[in-house]
């Protein structure tokens, strides 16, 4: 049996990459996908800029402009995938990708969310490994370190209601919050699938890091999730203090100081 998967794109005036990401998508291994592309209003006429041999493949859905998570959440509302997978319009992912995690959650259907490990690449045709580490529901209620094209399943994209449209920064964190929450399941491919575009200004970057360089832009982001969020921490750790000293030794790692030039969040 081989299930659909929903692969959900939102695009905003993505003109320059979109054909090389819809090319990837529909060059996977698994054949039983449905490539949906959702026009968040943009000021542009996708269809004449999808390759032709592309249109018969895929589904495109247009809706006023309402941001990256309304156009997610479109997306998924008109798909009928059993899995689903978000690909931003300027990101790669492997051939073998969709299919790997099939057949994961094939084994084990408590799994809230596969992914994998990432490559960054610009244009010019640089390559770096993505260092983030591996991913854990605990460590995950401290800072995201998910990106956004992993894989889910729709049960559990219904159950917490599909993502926050009212949040302006890091929907990606707190939407993983959530659905890690349900089993605390999160299941890591090791191996690189996935390439994270890093030069286009349109990019919808994991939880924004690269645009909000303001401190205390990014401190009041940080804690709209913290409080948003604040029943579930309490669960995992207990009296606020812990969590607090959880953050600032979590901060002070090297891996995540290349991520945050500053430290930007303190007691």
């Amino acid at each position: 049996m081989y299930p659909l998967v929903s692969i959900i794109i939102p695009f905003y005036n993505n003109l320059h990459t979109i054909n090389e990401t819809v090319e990837s998508c529909l060059s996977s291994s698994y054949e039983n996908i449905e490539t949906i592309i959702v026009d968040d209003g943009s000021n542009l006429c996708l269809e004449s800029l999808i390759n032709p041999q592309f249109l018969t493949q895929i589904k495109i859905l247009k809706k006023e402009n309402g941001g990256v998570s309304s156009a997610r959440n479109y997306g998924v509302n008109h798909s009928q995938g059993k899995y689903i997978l978000f690909v931003d319009a300027d990101d790669l992912i492997d051939k073998s990708y969709v299919e790997k995690c099939v057949d994961i959650f094939k084994t084990d259907e408590s799994i809230n969310i596969i992914t994998c490990r990432s490559k960054k690449f610009s244009q010019n045709g640089s390559e770096v490994n993505w260092e983030l580490q591996d991913p854990s529901y605990r460590d995950l209620l401290i800072a995201n370190h998910i990106m956004i094209s992993s894989m889910l399943q729709r049960k559990h994209f219904n159950m917490i209601g599909g993502f926050d449209e009212t949040l302006t920064a890091f929907e990606d964190w707190d939407f993983w919050i959530r659905i890690s929450s349900l089993n605390k399941n999160i299941y890591l491919i090791d191996e690189y699938l996935f390439k994270y575009r890093v030069d286009q200004e349109n990019h919808i970057s994991l939880s924004d890091k690269y645009y909000y360089v303001d401190n205390d832009i990014l401190k009041k982001h940080y804690d709209t999730i913290y409080i948003k969020n604040s029943k579930l921490i309490v669960q995992e750790f207990g009296h606020p203090t812990i969590y607090i000293n959880k953050i600032n030794r979590f901060l002070s790692k090297p891996w995540y100081k290349r991520i945050f030039p500053k430290k930007y969040l303190t007691k």
